[in-house]
């Protein structure tokens, strides 16, 4: 990379903001995603995890993308359930949400805080530390990349419970009005596959994840084009009794 940001919510969300009209400035940030947006440093982030705080907290698109977080270690020492991994060393993002799954999940393990995913890959392909605990997109994305610590080593994952994540974009209250025209752009990528094409580009496994969220949209579009047509009719239906009353009133 150059330095400019990267990724299938980067690319999806470009292109939203394309077809909505608005122009985005790309602003690098740490880990403290939710005190930026607090603070007004950012505006809008790609995507989230929508936790209870962040859907309370700040203004947010509904869901469109599911993650799923998995155990992943070295064919060669294979990790699987909770009773193999005491003693282990496992890397995480350090994330709020992921380290309390993963305390919990682990907690005869020694998690090792490691912020880039690029480095938790080289240290679990190196032996540094025995397992990494991550979302598969951002873990295949790098495997996409072809690491040379990677050469030669097959993997091993496991789905953990507890471990899908409903995901989507979250904006400033403040700025509301424009994100909502962002997120409307973002379900009809979804709905007409090009946030499929997008994610392809970024992970080995996206077929039935975009298939989910396409029907998952669809069905709220639906969802949102019936009440609407509720709302048409109770005011045609007030009208015709307003109507009916004055005739009779004429009569």
């Amino acid at each position: 990379s150059d330095g400019r940001p990267e990724g299938m919510a980067v690319e999806v969300v470009t292109e939203a903001a394309k077809r909505a009209h608005i122009k985005l400035k790309w602003v690098r940030t740490g880990d403290a995603v939710d005190e930026s947006l607090r603070k007004g440093d950012v505006d809008f982030f790609p995507m989230l995890t929508l936790t209870p705080a962040r859907v309370a907290g700040f203004h947010t698109s509904q869901p469109w993308w599911e993650n799923e977080t998995a155990l992943i270690s070295l064919e060669t020492a294979p990790l699987g359930i909770p009773a193999s991994t005491s003693g282990k060393r496992i890397a995480i993002r350090g994330l709020p949400i992921l380290k309390t799954l993963a305390e919990s999940l682990y907690p005869r393990s020694t998690l090792v805080i490691i912020p880039g995913i690029e480095a938790m890959v080289e240290e679990l392909c190196s032996g540094r530390v025995d397992a990494v605990f991550l979302d598969v997109r951002l873990f295949q994305s790098q495997l996409l990349k072809g690491p040379d610590a990677c050469v030669g080593h097959p993997m091993h994952m496991v789905s953990v419970p507890g471990g899908s994540l409903s995901q989507g974009t979250v904006a400033r209250k403040e700025v509301a009005t424009g994100a909502d025209l962002i997120y409307a752009q973002i379900a009809d990528l979804a709905l007409t596959g090009v946030l499929s094409e997008a994610a392809s580009r970024w992970s080995m496994v996206n077929s039935f994840q975009s298939r989910h969220m396409k029907d998952i949209l669809d069905a709220q579009q639906r969802a949102r084009m019936m009440r609407y047509g509720l709302l048409i009719l109770a005011v045609a239906l007030t009208l015709t009794w307003f109507q009916t009353q004055y005739v009779r009133r004429e009569i």
